[in-house]
């Protein structure tokens, strides 16, 4: 797989770019801060755009490693106001997991699923990579909804350990192979 490191890459509507330390304060007033948005996430909501800029730090110095995957999602014609992440993480096997997060301002608008199949496109044409994965909380259907308009297909359960609920949780996942890539890059000519 090739480690090409965190590139711009423009869709028809958005902005996928690296983050920069000036990114905090639209962070934590788009989603950051927002209970419900980060119902599903790893992380607690924000308590104070300090937090979100200590947030930001504790990953911005690797995007210099060229294996580090985290992109801000910015509308084109706005291109210095965050309204969402998108990441990919190492997994073996020339795999990666996706993980995104969206303001709620934004959401059924189709932000989310067009910069997720920019990053499908990103990581099978120019990473080279094999297999990617997405996993979501049972409960969030939205979420799922997006991986399968995205390609992906349901793949196993995963039982993994969320520190924010302190306890095993059961997420469904997704998955969307090369050969399977290929197909859809079939399907859309």
């Amino acid at each position: 797989m090739n480690n090409i490191g965190t590139l711009p890459i423009q869709t028809k509507r958005l902005l996928l770019r690296p983050f920069k330390k000036e990114d905090a304060s639209s962070m934590f007033r788009n989603y950051c801060s927002d209970e419900e948005v980060t119902r599903y996430l790893t992380w607690n909501k924000h308590e104070n755009v300090q937090q979100t800029e200590a947030f930001l730090l504790s990953f911005i110095d690797q995007y210099q490693t060229n294996t580090h995957y985290q992109w801000a999602i910015c509308q084109q014609e706005m291109k210095d106001e965050v309204i969402g992440s998108i990441d990919l993480r190492n997994k073996p096997n020339d795999c990666m997991e996706v993980g995104y997060v969206l303001g709620k301002a934004f959401w059924n608008q189709g932000y989310m699923t067009e910069a997720f199949k920019a990053i499908i496109d990103y990581f099978f044409c120019l990473m080279k990579g094999k297999t990617i994965l997405a996993y979501y909380e049972l409960e969030n259907i939205a979420s799922k909804k997006v991986m399968l308009a995205c390609g992906l297909t349901p793949i196993e359960n995963d039982l993994r350990f969320t520190p924010k609920v302190n306890k095993q949780v059961i997420l469904g996942g997704c998955g969307l192979t090369l050969d399977q890539y290929n197909e859809l890059i079939k399907k859309r000519k």
